[in-house]
């Protein structure tokens, strides 16, 4: 990569089922997410996108400046400790990085 070249921000998007109950659960986990990300250098912002009604799929939005600080991200220690902690909250994940590349866990 020369000097000149400018990384652009990457996007992950992760889509998780929650059932209504486990709503307020799902967001006290997802906010503490988000503070966890908020430390890493490069994270830009996050969201989460609710589902039409009746539906239980959220997708969350998380932008980092650059793929390097997603894939830090994406391998740290907090991250997979805070993945555990919410493991009981949904059966599966789907998430797609910059590359694409969709995986389920």
């Amino acid at each position: 990569m020369s000097s000149s070249a400018v990384s652009a921000p990457v996007t992950m998007l992760v889509t998780r089922h929650i059932t209504p109950e486990r709503y307020g659960d799902f967001l006290s986990w997802m906010r503490q997410g988000e503070i966890l990300a908020a430390g890493f250098p490069g994270f830009l912002g996050s969201g989460v996108l609710q589902p039409p009604e009746g539906g239980d799929q959220y997708q969350i939005v998380l932008r980092f400046n650059d793929e390097a600080s997603l894939t830090r991200w994406e391998k740290s220690l907090p991250r997979r400790m805070w993945l555990e902690r919410g493991a009981n909250l949904v059966p599966c994940l789907l998430y797609t990085s910059p590359s694409p590349r969709d995986r389920q866990k």
